[in-house]
């Protein structure tokens, strides 16, 4: 059997075995990654989900890039909605834009996605939806600041 001591950003520490992960405190996108051992165990923590979350976006695009969001309902595996931003674009542009990614690759019967103060999306969860988790995975666009806050 392979154990490892794995330490994880936010969290003390992980042990590892072949077949199971065990990790205190770790918070949304700690990934446990052991060579050789062909784990990989993305370990949410509960306190990142929320029934509605705020993104705000701060700074037009420096260059040309890509933000990629990670949509996770409570017990279900991530959805990613990736948002292409050209250099040039306004804050306001920049919200509108991810908000249409958003709303064109989530399922509307589970999400409400809308802009408010026009600069910040707001996603929340429809019905008997579970709360969500969300995580910035990527943001390539110089210039552009993403900070999510639950509501």
């Amino acid at each position: 059997m392979l154990v490892a001591l794995v330490a994880l950003s936010g969290c003390a520490a992980a042990v590892v075995t072949t077949g199971a992960v065990a990790v205190a405190g770790a918070g949304i996108g700690a990934v446990a990654k052991v060579a050789g051992a062909g784990i990989d165990a993305v370990v949410p923590d509960l306190s990142d989900y929320s029934n509605k979350w705020r993104l705000e976006c701060s700074g037009g695009a420096d260059s040309d890039g890509r933000v990629v969001l990670h949509i996770t309902p409570k017990g279900e595996a991530h959805q990613e909605v990736t948002v292409a931003i050209a250099k040039g674009t306004g804050e306001n542009a920049v919200a509108r834009a991810i908000r249409d990614a958003l709303k064109a690759q989530l399922d509307s019967k589970r999400f409400h996605v809308e802009i408010d103060d026009g600069e910040d999306i707001l996603i929340k969860k429809r019905g008997r939806t579970p709360d969500l988790a969300l995580q910035v995975a990527e943001n390539t666009v110089a210039g552009v600041r993403l900070n999510s806050d639950k509501e």
